[in-house]
């Protein structure tokens, strides 16, 4: 039981580690990832790269274009990019 107990904690070590790096990679690209709801990204681009989470654990990195809606899913892994400041972005009016 105790391997089962050390490789769940490794698996779970590991997904924090490629959770961190997906969100300093987003960071350092000028985009903010919402904490309250984590697959929402804010970009301040209407062109935003997607790769999934954790690079080459994720999806092959697609490049998307946002329309005048303000905002764009990813087909791979339904991440939302939302614009800064745009149409779609409604952190202010919620508050």
């Amino acid at each position: 039981m105790q391997n089962a107990d050390l490789r769940r904690s490794v698996i779970r070590s590991a997904k924090q580690s490629r959770l961190a790096l997906c969100r300093a990679a987003a960071i350092s690209a000028g985009m903010i990832i919402d904490p309250n709801t984590p697959e929402t990204v804010y970009a301040e681009s209407t062109r935003v790269a997607c790769e999934g989470e954790g690079g080459a654990l994720g999806h092959p990195r697609v490049w998307l274009q946002m329309g005048n809606d303000g905002f764009v899913d990813c087909g791979y892994c339904d991440r939302r990019f939302i614009l800064t400041g745009g149409p779609a972005d409604t952190r202010e009016a919620a508050a």
